[in-house]
């Protein structure tokens, strides 16, 4: 079994009251592609900024090759 380069679990997210993400769970694998669409305001800036470890969810966990975040921003790219 592969393991996932993005592995996210039970990720929640909310701006004040309000909930943008909710249970989130994910996994990319090591050269993989992955798009995330969606409508204006579905969260979808919002998770990469949790990805990127540009702000901390409310609950849950994302881990990049197996680490936090903020510890492997420099393998991490997006358009």
């Amino acid at each position: 079994m592969r393991n996932a380069a993005v592995q996210i679990r039970d990720l929640s997210y909310s701006y004040d009251d309000i909930p943008v993400l909710t249970d989130v769970h994910l996994d990319i694998f090591p050269g993989d592609s992955a798009s995330i669409v969606g409508p204006n305001g579905g969260g979808k800036t919002t998770l990469i900024k949790v990805i990127l470890g540009l702000v901390s969810p409310n609950q849950g966990t994302v881990l990049v090759y197996g680490n936090q975040p903020e510890q492997e921003r420099t393998r991490i790219s997006y358009v």
